[in-house]
């Protein structure tokens, strides 16, 4: 099975892949999927049998397990701090190469189902632009970190928040298009006079849903990182060969869902990128 969709609300819906997953919000009027995973299958056609109305494609970033369907769709967003990496990173080569790393052991490939990268132009993608479709509204954040054009979203009706890959457990922030330590937390700082506007939080990984306070664990593990008193935990050999660089755990790496809220949120990051 290529696709699992799972109901998050009657009008939110989850469409897993291996190892990623994305969000189709289905308003009154329009319809809109945030991210597209690898591009492998057909997935505007999943998201078709959830609903006709009209899809528009809004990407949380430009890495290649979100971008992978964009040349599916015709109206594409996405922030313009990220497009100068979209191109290499919807690469075929690129995304066959990371998914293969997460799918079942018995996956049959079929070439054929890879979507190819998307050539046509994105509409950028910024805090001005908000989604109305139809009893249920989109808006958008500027999120830096995980990626310097992360975004991430509230829909104020189903009090729900997707944070996606830009505050998670733990956020990655050792990649090369990543933000340094403090306009991330400036950026988290920020949003967080938001928080009052919703009660769950989805993310694209692991679990899928974290409890919001989240964000305020991880506002204290990045002002720790900036002030030095965060633990410095070298992060495991697999993340140091994938960024070339030292990378470090804020604190120490906890399960996916920990028994003590306090310990939800943790930050992965270069020590050549904190200011």
């Amino acid at each position: 099975m290529l696709f699992k969709v799972e109901k998050v609300t009657n009008r939110i819906f989850r469409l897993i892949m291996p190892y990623v997953c994305c969000y189709l919000v289905v308003g009154d009027e329009q319809a809109v999927l945030i991210d597209c995973g690898w591009g492998y299958g057909d997935i505007k056609a999943v998201a078709q049998t959830l609903t006709n109305l009209p899809i528009t494609l809004v990407l949380s970033h430009g890495h290649p397990d979100h971008n992978g369907s964009a040349v599916q769709f015709d109206d594409v967003y996405l922030n313009e701090r990220d497009f100068n990496m979209i191109e290499a990173q919807s690469e075929i080569a690129l995304r066959r190469q990371l998914m293969l790393k997460y799918v079942a052991s018995d996956f049959v490939e079929n070439l054929n189902l890879w979507q190819a990268p998307r050539t046509a132009l994105y509409t950028p993608l910024t805090e001005d632009i908000q989604f109305h479709l139809g009893g249920l509204t989109i808006l958008p954040y500027d999120l830096p970190g995980h990626s310097m054009g992360c975004m991430v979203f509230i829909i104020p009706e189903e009090r729900i928040a997707i944070f996606g890959d830009a505050i998670s457990h733990p956020t990655l922030m050792f990649l090369e298009n990543s933000s340094t330590i403090q306009e991330h937390y400036e950026a988290m700082v920020k949003f967080s006079v938001h928080a009052q506007q919703y009660d769950r939080v989805l993310v694209n990984h692991e679990t899928f849903e974290l409890d919001k306070r989240v964000l305020d664990n991880n506002i204290r593990l990045a002002k720790a990182i900036l002030d030095g008193t965060d633990e410095k935990i070298p992060a495991s050999k697999r993340n140091q060969r994938f960024s070339g660089h030292t990378v470090l755990m804020a604190r120490q790496r906890e399960p996916w869902l920990p028994s003590e809220p306090h310990k939800i949120g943790n930050i992965y990051y270069r020590d050549d990128r904190i200011q």
